[in-house]
C-alpha cells in the first residue's frame, strides 16, 4: 500500500503546475469545507444534547434546505461554467457579469418559493418527511419558519462566491465561511445553553451567520476591486439567446440535481419507517461522513473551476490529463479517510450523547460509510469535477437518474416493504447504487466527449 501511494505521489507531483493550479484553488476550498463541516458536526453535538425529538426534527428539516441547496447548486454550476470558460478564453468581464445577474435572478426566484414553503406550510412539509410524534413535527415547524429567511442570503452568497473560485479567488468565500460558521457555533451555544432557546435559538444563529457571510464577501469585494461589480444594466443585460445557451448547460444540472435530491429525500423518508431512533442514527453517521468527506470532495470542486479554465482556453490534452490527475488525487484522499473512519468509529459517536441502541445503529452504519467514501468521492469528482467542466450536463443527469431511480429506490422500498429490514441494512441497499454510478462515471470520463469549450 505504502509503494502504491509514493508512485500516486510521483505520478501527481511530476507536472509543478498541475498541483500548484490545483492547491492554490483546492486549499481554500478544503478549509472552507473542512471549517463548515466541523461546525455542523458541532451544531449536531449540540443540538444532539437537547435530545432525540429535536435531533432529529433539525435533521428532517435540514432536508429543505437540502433540496434547495441542490437546486441552487445547479443555477450556480451553469454559473461557474460560464464563467470559468470566459474567464479562461479572454477574461471577458461584459460576459461574466451577465453572467452573474442572470444566475442570481434564478437563484433569487427560487429561494422566495422555498421561502414561502418553509414559512408558509412547514407543517406539511414535515408531515412528508416522517410520520414520528408529535414533538418532532412541532420542532420541525419551529425551525422551519426561522431557518427560512436565510434561504435568500444563501441565494446571494453561493452565485458571488462560485464567480469568486471560477476567476481564480477562493480565499475570499473561506475567509467569508470561517467567520460566517464561527459566529454560529458561538451564537448556537449562546441561544442553545444560556438562553434555552431550543430549535428556535439554533435556526436564529444560522440566520445571522448567514448575513455576516454575505457582508464579509461584499466587504472584500469592494476593497480589493474585484473586476466583478457592475451596475444593475450590465448584471441584466443578457437577452433570450444568452439565457438560451446559459440554460442549455444549466437546466441538465437543475433537472439532475432535482432528481437526485428528491431521490434523497425519498431516502429519508424511507429510513423513517424505522421511527426517529432510526433517523437519528442516520443523521448523525451523516454528520460524521460529511466531515471526513470533505478532502476529496474538495479537490472535485476545485477541479471544476481548474478544467474550466482550461476548456475556455481550448487546452483540451491538459484538461484531458489534469481530469486524471485530480481523479486519483481525490480517489487516494478517500481511502486515507475512509480507514480513518472505519478505525476510529466507536469514538466518533460518543460526543452525540445517544441512547445505547441509536449509538450501535450509528456505529454500524459508520463501518458502511467508512467504505462508501471512496465511491462517493470518485462519483463527485467525475460529475461535478470533471463531466460538468466541459458542459457534459446531459450525461451526468442520466447517470443520476439510472443509478438513484434504477437502483438505490427501487432497493430502498424493496427493503423497506417486502424485507422490512433494519435501519443498517436499508442504508447499505441505497448504498449500492454508489457502485453503478462508479463505472458509468468512469467509463464517460474515458471517452473525451465531455472535452467541450461552451462559450
Amino acid at each position: 500500500m505504502t509503494i502504491i501511494f509514493k508512485n500516486i505521489f510521483k505520478y501527481l507531483t511530476e507536472d509543478k503546475d498541475f498541483y500548484k493550479r490545483l492547491l492554490y484553488l483546492a486549499i481554500p476550498i478544503i478549509i472552507q469545507d473542512l471549517i463548515s463541516s466541523t461546525i455542523n458536526t458541532l451544531d449536531t453535538v449540540m443540538i444532539s444534547s437537547l435530545g432525540i425529538s429535536q435531533l432529529t426534527a433539525v435533521g428532517l428539516s435540514n432536508q429543505v434546505f437540502f433540496l434547495f441547496s441542490m437546486l441552487l447548486s445547479g443555477i450556480t454550476a451553469g454559473s461557474g461554467i460560464f464563467t470559468g470558460q470566459f474567464w479562461g478564453k479572454d477574461k471577458n468581464i461584459a460576459n461574466i457579469h451577465k453572467t452573474i445577474g442572470l444566475s442570481m435572478s434564478l437563484s433569487l426566484i427560487l429561494s422566495i418559493i422555498f421561502f414561502i414553503i418553509a414559512f408558509f406550510i412547514p407543517g406539511t412539509v414535515m408531515s412528508i418527511y416522517s410520520d414520528c410524534s408529535t414533538d418532532v413535527i412541532d420542532f420541525g415547524i419551529e425551525y422551519l419558519k426561522t431557518i427560512g429567511s436565510s434561504y435568500f442570503l444563501t441565494a446571494i452568497t453561493m452565485s458571488i462566491s462560485v464567480t469568486l473560485k471560477s476567476i481564480g479567488n477562493p480565499m475570499i468565500p473561506m475567509i467569508a465561511s470561517f467567520a460566517a460558521l464561527f459566529a454560529n457555533a458561538l451564537f448556537n451555544y449562546i441561544f442553545i445553553f444560556v438562553l434555552n432557546l431550543s430549535v428556535y435559538g439554533a435556526a436564529l444563529s444560522t440566520v445571522i451567520a448567514r448575513l455576516l457571510e454575505l457582508i464579509i464577501i461584499v466587504i472584500y469585494i469592494l476593497k480589493l476591486k474585484i473586476p466583478i461589480i457592475s451596475s444593475l444594466n450590465g448584471y441584466l443585460n443578457f437577452d433570450l439567446s444568452f439565457i438560451k445557451d446559459y440554460l442549455k448547460v444549466a437546466m441538465p444540472v437543475i433537472i439532475n440535481v432535482f432528481f437526485w435530491a428528491l431521490g434523497t429525500t425519498i431516502y429519508t423518508i424511507i429510513y423513517g419507517i424505522t421511527g426517529k431512533n432510526g433517523q437519528g442514527a442516520v443523521q448523525v453517521a451523516m454528520t460524521v461522513q460529511n466531515f471526513f468527506i470533505v478532502f476529496g470532495m474538495s479537490i472535485g470542486n476545485a477541479c471544476t473551476f481548474l478544467l474550466a479554465n482550461l476548456l475556455g482556453a481550448a487546452k483540451y490534452p491538459k484538461a484531458k490529463s489534469y481530469a486524471k490527475k485530480c481523479l486519483i488525487l481525490a480517489g487516494a484522499i478517500s481511502i486515507i479517510f475512509g480507514a480513518l473512519v472505519m478505525l476510529t468509529a466507536d469514538y466518533l459517536i460518543i460526543p452525540f450523547k445517544l441512547e445505547q441502541d441509536v449509538a450501535n445503529s450509528a456505529f454500524s452504519i459508520l463501518k458502511i460509510v467508512a467504505v462508501m467514501i471512496f465511491f462517493k468521492t470518485i462519483n463527485f469528482t467525475a460529475i461535478v469535477g470533471v463531466l460538468r467542466s466541459g458542459g457534459d450536463t446531459f450525461f451526468c443527469f442520466l447517470i443520476d437518474l439510472i443509478s438513484v431511480w434504477g437502483v438505490g429506490i427501487p432497493l430502498a422500498l424493496y427493503g423497506a416493504y417486502v424485507l422490512k429490514t433494519t435501519i443498517l441494512w436499508l442504508y447499505i441497499l441505497v448504498s449500492c447504487e454508489e457502485f453503478l454510478k462508479s463505472i458509468l462515471c468512469l467509463l464517460r470520463v474515458r471517452t473525451g466527449k465531455w472535452l467541450k469549450r461552451v462559450v
